[in-house]
């Protein structure tokens, strides 16, 4: 028996199968960690990036980056593909993300910025310094590219008691605030950390003993990609703001990383990520030429066939459960 309408619906159904497996969902975390603080909201614990990684495993399509631009080149792509990317090259990823990664077979590329291996990134040096559970002088005086800045530091006790009533202390108020005059005065950054482990007598890291936060050193990424279930892209050398630099100098930020990061893994580095999500058209155009076949943006959005490869979307799920991370995926991967 012929249904009338049959063949249009089944022409519908294939056409919507067609148009949703022709788009992936690529994910962005930074760190995957136990720690006491998470000023800057990029901490995803390892229980909860357990219950994200099963999720996915069961819900979704997991694919690398690779073959998630092959497949956006081709419009082949699984229904429910999904990407999982990093930023930064923590050594969280190595030690608590990697083998999460692995038990769900779960491919990855991480994003190295590739001058700071085996060292600890400016703004967590600066959260330490800031955070740190030693008494503060209570004022902090500061001449930052010639202008001067001063701040009160308040009483310990009354930190406290706005920690338990999760209430923002002055100390994170002046983390955020020194976050964001050292963010935009890159040139200011290292005298202005000499001063503060001058003031607060905190001093620098051990790197000898420091086994979490810094970014990986050269054998730790060696062992991260050794049976190629986590690729590493690059991420600029410094982690610059690469549209507030002139181009000679975005130019060689991006080169550089790619050259840096080849040496040392003896593998092509093909993709990118923009710090801070900066860049401008030239920065895409300075990326291409510099031998990437793609780069990954920080807005949020699904990646179609047809999007530009230099400028592809990214969610970032923060330290969400399971179960609120299932709803989440279900919404955007129309479940």
């Amino acid at each position: 028996m012929r249904v009338k309408g049959a063949k249009t619906a089944r022409q519908a159904a294939h056409w919507l199968r067609s148009r949703w497996g022709q788009q992936v969902m690529l994910l962005g975390y930074h760190r995957v960690a136990n720690v006491d603080h998470d000023p800057y909201s990029v901490v995803v614990r390892p229980s909860r990036f357990a219950e994200q990684m099963a999720v996915l495993r069961r819900e979704a399509h997991p694919i690398s980056l690779a073959k998630a631009y092959e497949g956006l080149q081709t419009g082949n792509l699984p229904q429910r593909a999904v990407v999982v990317t990093f930023d930064d090259g923590y050594t969280d990823v190595l030690s608590q993300a990697r083998p999460l990664l692995a038990q769900y077979e779960i491919p990855a590329t991480t994003f190295v910025v590739a001058g700071c291996l085996g060292q600890e990134l400016w703004w967590d040096e600066l959260a330490r310094i800031i955070l740190s559970p030693v008494a503060l002088p209570d004022r902090l005086q500061l001449n930052i590219n010639g202008r001067l800045h001063t701040w009160s530091i308040f009483d310990p006790q009354r930190e406290r008691d706005l920690l338990r009533k999760q209430a923002p202390t002055p100390r994170y108020r002046l983390l955020l605030m020194l976050y964001q005059a050292l963010l935009a005065q890159p040139e200011a950054r290292l005298s202005v950390m000499a001063e503060l482990h001058t003031w607060s007598l905190v001093g620098p890291i051990n790197y000898d003993l420091s086994e979490t936060g810094n970014v990986m050193s050269p054998s730790q990424l060696a062992d991260l990609i050794g049976d190629g279930l986590v690729e590493v892209g690059a991420h600029t050398v410094t982690h610059a703001a690469l549209a507030s630099l002139a181009t000679e100098v975005q130019a060689e930020e991006i080169r550089q990383s790619k050259s840096m990061l080849e040496e040392i893994t003896r593998r092509p580095v093909t993709s990118f990520s923009y710090p801070h999500g900066s860049m401008t058209t030239v920065t895409q155009k300075l990326v291409q030429e510099a031998g990437y076949t793609l780069a990954c943006a920080s807005y949020n959005g699904l990646a179609r066939r047809g999007s530009n490869p230099f400028y592809l979307p990214r969610f970032w799920p923060t330290d969400w459960d399971g179960e609120t991370f299932a709803r989440w995926l279900r919404r955007w991967l129309h479940g």
